[in-house]
Formats: structure tokens, C-alpha cells, sequence
């Protein structure tokens, strides 16, 4: 039905849409590259092209995700690879097959729906309820306007309920469930005995030679890390903002030709009436259909109240419960034969003739009317300059950027031509290590080019090097501190309590170990841990889920173990790390059952089914898609 999608996006599928939005850079723009008219493109999807800007922009924002979450560990080598750079293509090449998937088959997002997401959306919510400054201040952040920004979301939020459709038609069979929730649901009952490293501590000693001999194994420990000093420039999209001043002709042809960004389409409230019919129904099916259609249209041309007779008759359960009404539509919200009928209505007041798509016969009555709106010129002024600026520096930034590369290559032993050709300043760094450090030194990719061979020891220029967001950045090393190591002196104290817990962890170990040889199904763990001088905790009841008041470690170790054999216990141990060692009885495995499980627990069951099931129909989905697509890629531009 026309509006029970939104029925399904409640739950733990909304949770992840919201997740979205703390994303901000993945969603804005997006489609406006789709639509790019001039250069060449990287792609085209049946028809419809991926400018190479596109391309760009997305691979620029996905190096920086990846970056960002991989932190030290961030290896250049991956984002540089042909397998990354497929999988970014491949990726817009999907939202350009999910929007054509949108658009013929009438998926929408109503106004209402829109503003309900956006009015809880966590980002926008202060106090508890939602705050325009915050909703305001966010959109102008990323250089839109308030409706240039909810077009883009609701781009987005399209595309997403055709995956929320998919995974809301998973079917996850009893049995499936049943088996979920007996292994989510087991319980084991154990006991324990901690073998603890302050128990083993006493008597200890540590010599000098021992301290001598472990900090010489270990000088890498305590070296104090070889560090630099870096120069560097940016050049950016942002920083050409800047330099471009358009004269007011320029600014009043780009309002001209952009006048769909600043105007609000016509909308038009609609209540309708859906006699539904599938989309394969015989000729006799559609023949009753319609004239079920016409016999109400009758009777609401002789008075009959529309929302009285929508409640009574229309299969759209979600809008009758509204009296009909799916609030305010623009052109191309739903179904193109909807659409047309409800724009050819007059005035409101007006009631269409049964319209046929794909999920019925719809009378549709026209409730109100909000005429286009065009914002002037002089009102969005600034606006219009801000995007002229934005969308000109993108341009420039891409026909200057090869420029810029070959002035700090060619020009090796300095920044200053490249500085002085693009009006740069040089800004320097504090010292950083290898690790990184602030600032730029918190990029991976600005650490690997300061310690690069050619650029520490020859004192060459650093290659330009790509952060994202149109953004190119040069370094060159100033100053060079080595790697020096602490003394002895300084750090034996440090190593003795080193070595004392080694020492005592590895009595620990040897107690845990004579324990559990000392133990069977004829003996009691009680009994041994007295006999050590030693405490039973429990029994405890645990779950897969852990146990507050339990270390980790030993709650899975117990779920590794075999299960106990009539009322013989199975023993056990667990490393705990630095706080030491564990000898534990497993006494008891109760299975889950459908029978005693909660409510919480199947419902979570269902949903890790679902989004299993979902997940993976979703994928052969997107390859149907693209198997049927006309698909051409220009790899070289790859």
C-alpha cells in the first residue's frame, strides 16, 4: 500500500536509518553529480551517467572513513587499490539503479514522514524536542539550504525503504527462531576458584641482573620515539572559495539557471479511497474492481462524507485510519498515473475518476492547495553566491590540482612556488612520532609521507597527498629529532613490577595447573580449592550474555566446555590476564526454549534472523539489478 512502508520502519530498522545521519558527508550532493552534464564519465547505468566529479568525491570520502576508523593501524596501500576503487564505483553505480528502481515503481516519502524524521532525529533534539537553531546551523554547515538538504534526504531515505521493504518480506520459520533462541537463551550454572597474582606475591624477589638483562631484551620499550617537524600547504576547494569573486551578471544567470533550487514545487494534500487489486489480476478481477471504484465515487458525488467511506472501504489501512488523507504531495511523490490525476483536479474539493496503479483503484479527492513558490533573487542572494562559489572552486580545484602536484614535484626543495603560485600559506607543524600527533600529524597518510625515505632523508617535498573533501596537502621536513632510549636508572623500578607480576602470574598458573590435574567427575572443587587455601564462589547461573559481576574470560571459557554427563561436573580453567587464573565446575546446561524464553529474547532472535535474511536478499536484489542493467565503465579513469 501507498503508506504502510512507513509502518515498517519502525523498530530496529529505523535505528539503523538514524544512524545515517551522523554520517553527514554521505548523504549531500549526491545526485546532483548523477545529473552532471559536462567532462567525461566514469560510468554510465543504463543511460545515466557517473561524472568523473562524482567518482572523485565519493572515493575522496570513503579514503576518509576508512582512515578515521582504522586510526594507527591505517595503511595507504588499501584505499590505493584497484579493489577499493571498484567498490566505490560500484557503490554509486547501485544508487543509481535503486533510484531508477524508485521511480518506476512509485516509492515515496511523504512531507509528513519527511518532517517526523527529521523532527527526532537525534542531531536536531535539545532538551528532548527538537530545536530549529540546531536543525539550521547543521544544513548551513554543509552549504545547503533547508531544501536543498531535505531533497537530498529524502534521496536517501527512498532508497532505504526499498531495502526496508526487502528485509520486511524475510520469512524466518519457527524452527529457525526455536533453534536461535535455545542457543541465546542456554543458561550454565558454575562455581569458581580465583587464582589471583597478589596471592603469589610474597617471598618474591627480583635481582638487578634480572632487571639488567630484561631491559636489555626490551630497549624498544623504552625508547623515546624518533620525531619531526613539518612544513606544509593546503591546497583546497574551500581555500579557492575564497579567491572567486563573481560579478553580480554571473550571479543573477546562475539564479536563472539553478531557479528550481530556489523554488518550492506545487503540492497538493490528497485523501483517497484504494480498492486494491494485485497487478496480475484477471480482466474479471479489475472489472469488479472498478466498478466497486465507481459505485463510491457515486456515492461521494451525492454527499457521502470521503472520510467516512475511506475508513469503510480503502485497503490502505494507514491512510483510512486518517480519513484518507496522505497529507501534502509534490510531482512525482507517488505513482506517475496518481500524480496526473491528482494535478488535473481543479480545485480543492475535487474528485478524480478511479485511477488505476499498481496496487488498485484509487479515488482520489483534492483537499488543498500550496501553490509553487520562487524565492526573488534578492531574498537568496548570498545563497546563490555561496553555491556559485562552491560549485566553480569544485571545477577549478579538479582542472588545478595536477598543477599544483607538478609544482612540488618539480620544484622539490621547497613549498614556496607552490605557495606563492595559489597565494598558500605555509603553516608548520609541531613535533610528532611515527604514532602521529595532532593536527595534521593525526592523518595517517600526512605521518607515512613525513617518515617517507625521500622526503626525511633527501629533504624533497612530500607527493600531494589527498585528505578528502577536495583537498590536496604538501609537506616537506624541517627538523629531525632520532629515536633515543631511557636509561636503565630511570626505568628499573618501572621493570621490577614488570618482572614481580610475571613472576607471580606464572605461580599463579602453576596452582591453576596442579589444580585441575588434582580434579574429577570423584572429586570436588571445593575440597581442592580448601586444601590452596582458596574461596568457592557461587554456584552462579550465567548466560552468553555474560555475567556483571564475572570476568569475561571465564563466561567463555564455560561455554567452550563440554557439557556435564549426569551429575558429574566438568572442570575447567580460564586465563584472566593480570588478574590471574581461574579453576571453574560447569555443573548445569539448561538449552533456551520457546516455551520459557521471554518476549525480548524472540523478538531479538527474529530481528538478528531477519536482518540476516534481509541483508542477504538485499544483495541478490542489487546483482538481479545489475545483471538486467546496461552497464559500461571507462576504467581508465578509474
Amino acid at each position: 500500500m501507498l503508506t504502510t512502508i512507513h509502518e515498517k520502519t519502525k523498530g530496529w530498522i529505523t535505528s539503523v536509518i538514524l544512524g545515517l545521519i551522523t554520517i553527514p558527508f554521505a548523504l549531500w550532493g549526491v545526485n546532483s553529480y548523477f545529473q552532471y552534464t559536462g567532462g567525461t564519465s566514469v560510468a554510465t547505468v543504463n543511460g545515466k551517467r557517473i561524472s568523473v566529479a562524482a567518482y572523485q568525491n565519493d572515493l575522496e570520502r570513503q579514503q576518509a572513513i576508512v582512515e578515521q576508523e582504522m586510526g594507527q593501524e591505517f595503511d595507504p596501500r588499501v584505499i590505493e587499490s584497484a579493489g577499493f576503487k571498484k567498490q566505490v564505483l560500484n557503490s554509486l553505480i547501485d544508487q543509481v539503479l535503486l533510484d531508477h528502481v524508485a521511480a518506476s515503481e512509485g516509492y515515496r516519502i511523504s512531507n509528513t514522514d519527511l518532517a517526523e524524521y527529521i523532527r527526532h532525529a537525534p542531531q536536531f533534539r535539545a532538551d528532548g524536542r527538537f530545536s530549529p537553531r540546531l536543525y539550521r546551523n547543521f544544513v548551513r554547515s554543509k552549504g545547503y539550504g533547508v531544501r536543498q538538504f531535505e531533497a537530498r534526504l529524502r534521496e536517501l531515505r527512498i532508497r532505504q525503504q526499498i531495502e526496508v521493504g526487502l528485509a520486511a518480506g524475510t520469512i524466518v520459520t519457527d524452527d529457525d527462531l526455536a533453534n536461535l533462541v535455545r542457543l541465546m537463551g542456554e543458561t550454565r550454572v558454575i562455581s569458581y576458584a580465583l587464582f589471583g597474582p597478589q596471592q603469589f606475591m610474597a617471598g618474591l624477589k627480583i635481582a638487578p641482573a634480572e632487571i639488567k638483562a630484561y631491559y636489555e631484551a626490551n630497549l624498544h620499550q623504552y625508547e623515546t620515539p624518533e620525531e619531526v617537524r613539518v612544513q606544509y600547504v593546503e591546497f583546497s576547494a574551500a581555500g579557492l572559495e575564497k579567491t572567486l569573486h563573481p560579478t553580480a551578471q554571473q550571479l543573477q544567470q546562475s539564479y536563472q539557471n539553478n531557479i528550481g533550487s530556489y523554488t518550492t514545487p506545487e503540492e497538493r494534500r490528497a485523501s483517497h479511497i484504494l480498492i486494491a487489486l494485485p497487478p496480475n489480476a484477471s480482466a474479471q478481477a479489475a472489472a469488479k474492481a472498478l466498478a466497486k471504484a465507481q459505485s463510491i465515487r457515486a456515492e461521494l458525488l451525492h454527499g457521502a462524507n470521503f472520510a467516512t467511506l475511506a475508513r469503510k472501504y480503502s485497503a490502505d489501512t494507514v491512510s483510512a485510519a486518517r480519513g484518507g488523507d496522505l497529507g501534502f504531495l509534490t510531482p512525482g511523490s507517488l505513482d506517475k498515473s496518481f500524480m496526473t490525476a491528482l494535478f488535473s483536479l481543479k480545485k480543492p474539493g475535487d474528485i478524480s475518476e478511479p485511477v488505476r496503479t499498481r496496487f488498485g483503484y484509487h479515488i482520489i479527492k483534492l483537499t488543498a492547495i500550496h501553490p509553487a513558490v520562487t524565492a526573488p533573487y534578492a531574498q537568496v542572494k548570498n545563497q546563490v553566491a555561496a553555491n556559485w562559489r562552491k560549485r566553480h572552486a569544485v571545477d577549478l580545484y579538479y582542472s588545478e590540482a595536477d598543477q599544483f602536484r607538478n609544482l612540488i614535484f618539480e620544484q622539490s626543495d621547497s613549498l614556496k612556488p607552490a605557495a606563492k603560485a595559489y597565494g598558500l600559506k605555509i603553516g608548520e607543524s609541531g613535533w610528532f612520532p611515527r604514532s602521529g600527533g595532532p593536527g595534521i600529524a593525526a592523518n595517517a597518510k600526512v605521518v607515512a609521507a613525513a617518515f617517507d625515505r625521500d622526503v626525511l632523508s633527501q629533504g624533497h617535498n612530500s607527493r600531494g597527498i589527498s585528505l578528502g573533501s577536495h583537498t590536496l596537502l604538501a609537506i616537506r621536513d624541517v627538523a629531525h629529532r632520532p629515536a633515543s632510549v631511557r636509561s636503565l636508572a630511570a626505568v628499573s623500578g618501572q621493570i621490577r613490577k614488570v618482572l614481580l607480576m610475571k613472576a607471580a602470574l606464572a605461580r599463579a598458573a602453576g596452582a591453576e595447573s596442579q589444580m585441575l590435574q588434582s580434579l574429577n567427575p570423584h572429586t570436588s572443587l571445593a575440597a581442592a580449592a580448601h586444601r590452596a587455601g582458596l574461596k568457592v564462589i557461587g554456584p552462579v547461573t550465567v548466560t552468553r550474555n555474560g555475567n556483571g559481576d564475572l570476568p569475561a574470560a571465564l563466561v567463555e571459557a564455560a561455554f567452550r566446555s563440554a557439557d556435564p554427563q549426569g551429575s558429574h561436573p566438568v572442570y575447567g580453567g580460564a586465563d584472566l590476564g593480570s588478574d590471574g587464573y581461574a579453576v571453574f565446575a560447569l555443573t548445569q546446561v539448561t538449552p533456551g526454549s520457546m516455551a520459557t524464553a521471554t518476549k525480548g529474547l524472540k523478538d531479538r532472535a527474529a530481528r538478528i534472523l531477519a536482518q540476516r535474511r534481509g541483508g542477504d536478499y538485499f544483495a541478490d536484489y542489487l546483482n538481479g539489478l545489475r545483471q538486467k542493467a546496461k552497464i559500461k565503465i571507462n576504467r581508465k579513469l578509474l
